[in-house]
């Protein structure tokens, strides 16, 4: 080691940085590798080491012990680093050792999470609040623990037990979303080497599983759109949402969301509503056109002094919650059996049985293009759109009336 030199005091005052040198090093005689490093805007004592055991094969470190101001005189500064030195030879890392209790203080798993929240909302993912939800509710035993001490063995036991309620669906979600939340503490975080849960995935179906599997989801056919639509008469917020869903085909959370202010107004009233790409799992404005039936339904909302919403929560004003219990008693209330998102299934099976174009009926769903059709397809097709959304409210809102084009109800009857 070059430059060295009794660390005193005095030393330290007057030290300096050499024209053209961005780092002066000053080793002290008394101490084999302590020193004061000397920069522009700063001067810091530090220790300079190898681990031991490995001699001059293994890696050197420099510790930081801490400034000039922070630590007082160069006789504390001295002590300090004898203490270091002692450490490292009962066979200790002194660097290693702050690095970990660094990592360890990020790595809570509760904090971990909630920053997790923040990182998707600042990044604009839609539904943050449910995939958190599901991740907080899964990992309740483990939030006081270091994520680091989470094992495979452990997270597959909150799956199991989540699938062995009947609620393989839930146990399924709370593997992917724990999955994407332990691989971003890893990746972004830098607080995990490996995730615990990254070759736990769902197991493959056999043959005889898949030939005796159902798809998901139905669309509802004709006598149950009825029924449906019959049964949402009753005017409560949920049964009007209902009929929104039915007549335009969004999720659950962007109907949840739709507000007053979505409405784009042209002289002859209401002629788009545009649900913004903040809340659409696509990414991408939703633009739907204001037809008779929908603007009739969203003139009987009625307001409510604590939201611009067109159906908030009873209880709150914000955006509805306990989708089961409302959905199950909505289900009774009306005799079918069916869920929310089935009423999207039956826009797009409606559409393409009302003689609308495939592309066109995806565009209403707002369902991304893909590939180059996305990069180099813009064409928003508004007319079409427009008209399958008008064609679409005219068989429904009416029930048992002709459908435009000559076709009846009773072409209904399968979908």
């Amino acid at each position: 080691m070059k430059n060295k030199i009794k660390l005193t005091d005095a030393v330290v005052s007057n030290a300096c940085l050499p024209e053209g040198k961005t780092e002066l090093v000053l080793w002290d005689t008394d101490v084999t590798g302590f020193g004061l490093r000397v920069r522009a805007q700063s001067k810091t004592w530090i220790v300079y080491y190898r681990p031991a055991g490995l001699g001059r094969a293994a890696t050197a470190k420099r510790f930081k012990l801490g400034t000039p101001e922070t630590i007082g005189t160069a006789t504390d500064a001295r002590r300090l680093a004898r203490d270091v030195m002692g450490r490292v030879a009962r066979g200790e890392d002194p660097a290693a050792d702050r690095a970990e209790s660094k990592r360890a203080a990020k790595a809570r798993v509760r904090d971990l999470i909630d920053e997790y929240e923040v990182h998707q909302k600042a990044r604009g993912r839609t539904n943050v609040g449910n995939v958190v939800s599901v991740i907080r509710r899964g990992m309740q035993p483990f939030l006081d623990r270091d994520v680091r001490d989470l094992t495979s063995a452990e997270l597959v036991e909150v799956i199991d037990k989540i699938a062995a309620k009947g609620r393989v669906g839930a146990a399924d979600d709370f593997r992917s979303r724990c999955r994407a939340f332990l691989s971003w503490c890893r990746d972004s975080r830098k607080v995990l080497d490996a995730n615990p849960l990254l070759e736990h995935r769902r197991e493959r179906p056999t043959r005889v599983q898949k030939l005796q599997r159902e798809e998901p989801g139905r669309s509802l056919n004709a006598e149950e759109i009825k029924a449906v639509w019959s049964g949402s008469a009753k005017g409560s917020v949920y049964n009007r949402l209902i009929r929104f869903v039915l007549l335009t085909g969004c999720r659950r959370t962007e109907a949840s969301l739709v507000s007053r202010s979505m409405l784009e107004q042209t002289p002859d009233g209401p002629g788009w509503l545009v649900i913004p790409k903040e809340i659409t799992k696509s990414g991408r404005d939703h633009r739907l056109p204001v037809t008779p039936q929908l603007q009739g339904l969203l003139k009987s909302c009625p307001r409510d002094a604590r939201s611009d919403l067109f159906f908030p929560s009873v209880k709150t004003g914000g955006p509805i919650k306990g989708w089961s219990k409302l959905h199950a008693s909505f289900v009774i209330a009306c005799g079918v059996q069916f869920g929310l998102h089935d009423l999207r299934r039956t826009l797009k099976t409606g559409l393409d049985a009302l003689g609308v174009d495939s592309d066109i009926s995806e565009i209403c769903l707002n369902h991304t293009r893909q590939g180059l059709e996305g990069v180099y397809n813009k064409n928003s097709a508004a007319d079409e759109v427009s008209a399958a959304f008008h064609l679409w409210g005219d068989f429904v809102a009416p029930v048992v009336v002709s459908l435009k084009g000559g076709g009846t109800v009773a072409n209904w009857g399968h979908l």
